[in-house]
């Protein structure tokens, strides 16, 4: 059975295959939410906007991704997402 998980208010995610090293994640980003700077201490992490807009913090740099833009966070990395998409 497929099984969303609210991972903050708004924000869901859905595992699509997961094991020590890799987990592969659709997540939903409702309008209106974010999530707090955060890095991942082993893993590399890549964001491809499906729709609307996302605001992306990298390193303490922030800018708009479209839909169809790929972001690749290293491990490590401090980075935050936000849909301010309305």
């Amino acid at each position: 059975m497929v099984k969303w998980k609210e991972w903050a208010p708004g924000c869901f995610a859905l595992t699509l295959y997961t094991n020590e090293r890799i987990s592969i994640k659709v997540e939903v980003m409702h309008p209106g939410t974010s999530d707090v700077p955060h890095f991942h201490a082993f893993s590399t992490q890549w964001f491809l906007i499906i729709n609307g807009i996302a605001t992306f913090s990298h390193q303490e740099n922030a800018h708009e991704l479209n839909a169809g833009h790929l972001k690749t966070v290293k491990s490590c990395e401090v980075h935050s997402i936000a849909n301010n998409s309305k």
